[in-house]
Formats: C-alpha cells, sequence, structure tokens
C-alpha cells in the first residue's frame, strides 16, 4: 500500500517493507524511488522501520523517510540476515536472535526475505514490552497460510494445479525461481489471465519458457485482456497458446492436456487466481467491478 491507502488509515508500531517493485504506477509514482516514497509514507514518525534488500534508488528514498521523521530503519543484510539450509528449512539471525531449521509456512523461495522481515518485526515488538516468544516465532511462521500463493490443489492421476497471483515482473521472476528450484524437469501446463493495463513485456518473458503447454484465458473482470489477445502476445514473444474463454474453461482445457504427474500452474492475475480457486473448491465467484 501507500500512504493514500487503508495501510495507514491507523496509527502502526511498526512499517515492514518487503522487496518494491514497479507495480500500481498509476497510484504510487512511475520509478522505484516514487514507489519507495509512497510506501515509506505509510510509517509513523519515531517508529522502526523493518526492510527487505532493496534496489539502490528504493533504499535511497526509504533513507531519506527515515532521516526527515525520525524513524529508525532495520536493514535486511546489515541489521538481520536469512538464508535456506539444507531442506527448505530457513535460517535466521540477528543481534539477539539465531533461529536455525524455520519451515515457513508458505512455500516459495522467494518467501526468504518476508519471512526474515516478520521475524524482525516480531524482535521489534518484544522490544517495545509486546513479548514474543522464541517457540511463537517458530510455530508462526509455520502456520502461515496465504491462498493463492504456490497453492497445492491435488487432481486425479497425480497431476496438482498450482494458483500464483503473480500479476507483475517481480511476482513473476518470483513464480519462475520456485518453479525451477522445486519442480525441476517437471511437465508445466500454464493457465495464463491477466489484465489490459498490465506491462506484459515483464510479466510474460519469465513464465512462457517454464510451460510446455500454454493456455490464455479472461477473468470475468472489466479490466481483463481478452484470451485472443493474449494468445497473440505469447505468440509475440515465440510462443504458442490456445485461448480458452473463461478461467473455469482454460482449468478444464488444462486438465484435458494433462498426463499424470503433470503440473498446471494458473497465474497472471490475482482475479484469475481468484476465480480459479472458487472452481476448485465449488464456490461462487463474485467478480469484483470498478
Amino acid at each position: 500500500g501507500g500512504q493514500a491507502d487503508a495501510t495507514a488509515a491507523v496509527p502502526a508500531l511498526a512499517t515492514l517493507i518487503t522487496p518494491i517493485a514497479l507495480d500500481h504506477q498509476q497510484w504510487l509514482g512511475t520509478s522505484l524511488a516514487a514507489i519507495a516514497a509512497e510506501k515509506a509514507a505509510i510509517a509513523e514518525a519515531d517508529s522502526p522501520i523493518i526492510c527487505a534488500p532493496q534496489q539502490p534508488e528504493a533504499l535511497d528514498a526509504i533513507v531519506r523517510r527515515c532521516r526527515s521523521t525520525n524513524n529508525r530503519l532495520l536493514l535486511a543484510e546489515r541489521d538481520f540476515t536469512a538464508h535456506w539450509g539444507v531442506d527448505n528449512a530457513l535460517n535466521y539471525r540477528s543481534q539477539h536472535t539465531d533461529i536455525n531449521g524455520l519451515i515457513p509456512g508458505i512455500p516459495g523461495r522467494y518467501q526468504l526475505w518476508n519471512a526474515a522481515c516478520a521475524l524482525a518485526t516480531a524482535e521489534q515488538l518484544t522490544a517495545m514490552g509486546c513479548a514474543v516468544s522464541r517457540s511463537a516465532l517458530m510455530n508462526g511462521l509455520a502456520a502461515a497460510h496465504w491462498p493463492g500463493r504456490l497453492e497445492r490443489f491435488s487432481l486425479a492421476d497425480n497431476v496438482e494445479l498450482l494458483p500464483d497471483g503473480a500479476h507483475n515482473p517481480a511476482g513473476a521472476a518470483a513464480l519462475a525461481e520456485s518453479l525451477q528450484h522445486d519442480q525441476p524437469g517437471r511437465r508445466v501446463i500454464l493457465v495464463l489471465g491477466v489484465m489490459a493495463d498490465k506491462e506484459l513485456s515483464g510479466l510474460l518473458p519469465p513464465l512462457l519458457p517454464l510451460a510446455d503447454e500454454i493456455i490464455t484465458v479472461a477473468p470475468d473482470q472489466e479490466r481483463a485482456l481478452g484470451a485472443d489477445q493474449l494468445a497473440a502476445q505469447c505468440a509475440h514473444y515465440g510462443r504458442s497458446a490456445q485461448p480458452a474463454g473463461s478461467v473455469e474453461a482454460g482449468i478444464a482445457k488444462a486438465q484435458g492436456l494433462a498426463r499424470p504427474g503433470n503440473l498446471i500452474v494458473v497465474a497472471g492475475s490475482l482475479f484469475t487466481v481468484g476465480e480459479a480457486r472458487a472452481t476448485l473448491t465449488g464456490q461462487t465467484c463474485c467478480a469484483v467491478r470498478g
């Protein structure tokens, strides 16, 4: 969020800033520095800001904010560190805490700094008098759950369906990294649906090379790019795609193409993922308008 949305509606004890990327530029700004300034402006004066690794221009904007409003900056890779250990376990270290073998409940390699920032924030709450025990840190990280982020659904014939809300270049790169690390050599069918206002030059290149089959869909949104138009964009990047129309039709088509053990990935928009989850769980999906 930014300083003009609900994130800033109530006073906060601390502010956590995850890696900043270009997104929602019509509201937040057209550069990483502008977006970072919007996000850092959420922080209350004299409160701590816990910050994931950032591009230099984004970090500079955050540092300027901290200086102007007396915020104490706790910076990843300087004030706390994290790395992946054996068996996808996360190891975290700060000045006061050293915890190894953490298993985040939310999968994905890109969750490294999200989890580390959450742990660092909990440490700050403890310093403020709201004690968070070591066991709570471990159990809280393990119990975390985020529908639509590398979530897995088991289908017939050992086929899995994985919805992930990758809808911008950073999200697409994070999804691609996780698939390459966790699913090497697996046949992937990509069901792709995007909004018409998204920058496809950063969204498609990371994802298309990972897919053996590509199916394009259009979620039930006025802003959605048509399935035929999206298929044409895929062709522009050197990959043929089969337009299927609706998200539900795309999932059905993917299931028809799937072989035992294949992975169906649904991505490109949170709206696409929301409709996919509704289809898989037998719920009615009411499209958000406006």
